[in-house]
């Protein structure tokens, strides 16, 4: 203690006498040494203390550096300072690399729809005149961008034939690069073949499609026994007696067909359509999304006759002229064919480029008919020059069907767009125009047997008849419901007399109704799939044609 009592302040004036004894409290009293060094006050202050991370919440402001910095201890070794770094992204910060966004942004593109794209971190791309260049293959003034057009523009199988990048990309070998070169070689010379092959092929008397999209060359097999019988008649003449007999009696009451007689197979997928044969019913022409169609015999033998194969994608729709010994047939592939019922022989073939869903012989005159087409027309052709005469446009949508009406002075269409147009036949300017709020698309009409009425399958489950002469107004008394056929053109059908109603539905059942009282008289489960053929027979009144999705062609009784 006594040697405290030596330091003192520089004037001395508040040092202790040498030699004087001191007690505690004097020393205490006196001056106060400072042994550590001198602190800045202001960093003592505003030093904050480390922030626990189990935290959940802070009871004071905490600059962004001690939220990153270390819990505790120096910064780790080889650990991204990112104490005061400028943050740009939810997890911290993004540098720009030397590619700029565009060809970024190309590359990915490219990437995901071929597989290839340019490495940037080998070092041979840099940015020329807008353009990514690949300046170490000697790739100057080559655009990336044209490169890539022609890739992406080719199909999955020829893109590995193409090679966008040097040798510094390694995603290809060159054993692969060399086998795509043959494979593409090989199709080339395929499609050579084959445009050659149908430029020699052919009808004499066929017309070349326009844009079809298969060319198949038109054949015909004949299936039955012999062509001709002992009395020279050919197997299209061979009507059975008793249905001449019947014919000839007027139009007897129907009944309700109720089982199934006959199950016809032979279509490899499903039936698009079903029409008999005209007047004496006793053959059935079938079409199918096979792409053939085929006629089948209704009273002898019960087989299949003969098939006519000249689609390169499915049947459409089918329809006889007046006397049966041709018909037409309208297919996805964009055509439509004549046929000879009898010989099997292409003898005409239409096409505007567009798909066909419905045709229909002029009854008036068998050497035109008219087509719904996909692109909102309605087609009229000639068959003795197999050119289209007439279009009539105005639909907004694809048309679904034509019908005759008025003792075929006019004809009805219906649309995609939920409108019922009625024309002059040969004028081009729509006489009536039906649209309501309330309507739905119509892909199928018939006309009742008396003439006076339209029935038109509506896709909001409901049949709607209209007028077929004059005005053209809704029956809205007449209205039949219960079935399902949203999304599918379903057939309506009615026997000769017009006592019942009936028409498919998208569970493969037919449902009847009576035409006076509008009441479901009976539905029948006929096919695993849609409904989509439904013909009444014109002579005997109590038979019945389906034919479904599932492929099969069904006879009731």
């Amino acid at each position: 203690m006594d040697s405290l009592n030596q330091y003192g302040e520089s004037d001395g004036s508040s040092s202790p006498i040498h030699g004087q004894s001191t007690s505690g409290s004097d020393i205490l009293g006196g001056a106060f040494v400072q042994a550590a060094p001198a602190v800045d006050s202001y960093q003592v202050v505003n030093e904050v203390a480390a922030v626990d991370p189990t935290a959940t919440s802070l009871a004071y402001n905490v600059p962004v550096s001690a939220i990153w910095s270390p819990v505790e201890g120096p910064q780790a070794p080889g650990a991204i300072n990112t104490v005061g770094a400028k943050t740009n992204h939810t997890l911290g910060h993004v540098e720009s690399d030397g590619i700029d966004e565009v060809a970024f942004h190309q590359q990915r593109i490219a990437f995901g729809r071929t597989g290839i794209a340019m490495d940037p971190t080998s070092g041979f791309m840099q940015k020329s005149g807008g353009w990514i260049v690949n300046t170490e293959a000697g790739g100057e003034g080559v655009s990336t961008n044209d490169e890539l057009r022609k890739v992406l523009g080719q199909s999955a199988r020829k893109r590995k034939a193409v090679d966008i990048v040097t040798e510094h990309f390694k995603g290809i070998s060159r054993e692969e690069d060399e086998r795509a070169k043959q494979i593409q070689k090989e199709e080339a010379a395929a499609e050579a073949a084959a445009a050659k092959e149908g430029a020699t092929e052919g009808e004499p008397g066929e017309q070349p499609s326009k844009r079809s999209r298969k060319d198949v060359v038109a054949t015909s097999t004949f299936l039955g026994k012999q062509e001709f019988d002992y009395q020279g008649r050919s197997w299209v003449e061979s009507v059975p007696p008793e249905i001449k007999s019947v014919a000839g009696d007027g139009v007897p009451e129907s009944f309700m067909p109720k089982e199934c007689v006959h199950v016809w197979e032979g279509h490899t997928k499903g039936v698009n359509a079903i029409r008999w044969f005209p007047k004496w019913g006793h053959l059935l022409l079938s079409s199918s999304l096979d792409g053939t169609c085929r006629v089948w015999d209704v009273y002898n033998s019960r087989k299949c006759m003969r098939v006519y194969k000249g689609h390169g994608q499915g049947v459409r729709d089918v329809y006889f002229n007046n006397d049966g010994t041709q018909f037409l047939s309208a297919s996805y592939d964009r055509n439509i064919r004549l046929w000879d019922t009898e010989t099997g022989q292409c003898i005409q073939t239409c096409s505007s480029g567009k798909i066909p869903y419905s045709v229909r012989f002029y009854p008036k005159n068998n050497n035109e008919f008219l087509s719904a087409m996909h692109n909102k027309k309605a087609l009229q052709w000639d068959l003795r020059t197999g050119e289209m005469v007439q279009e009539y446009e105005g639909h907004l949508g694809p048309v679904n069907t034509v019908t005759f009406l008025d003792d075929d002075k006019r004809f009805a269409t219906t649309s995609d767009d939920k409108k019922l147009y009625i024309w002059e036949y040969g004028i081009p300017v729509v006489m009536k125009h039906i649209s309501e709020p309330y309507m739905h698309s119509m892909p199928a009409i018939t006309v009742h047997p008396n003439k006076k009425w339209m029935l038109c399958q509506s896709l909001d489950n409901q049949i709607m008849v209209y007028g077929a002469t004059d005005r053209f107004k809704l029956h809205k008394k007449k209205i039949f419901r219960g079935h399902i056929t949203a999304g599918y053109a379903c057939p309506i059908t009615t026997p000769p007399d017009g006592r019942y109603v009936v028409s498919g539905d998208g569970d493969g059942r037919f449902w009847v109704w009576d035409w006076k009282t509008c009441r479901v008289y009976k539905k029948v489960k006929a096919h695993e799939k849609t409904l989509m053929g439904l013909e009444w027979h014109p002579v005997e009144n109590s038979k019945l044609a389906t034919a479904g999705w599932d492929g099969l062609i069904k006879f009731w009784d």
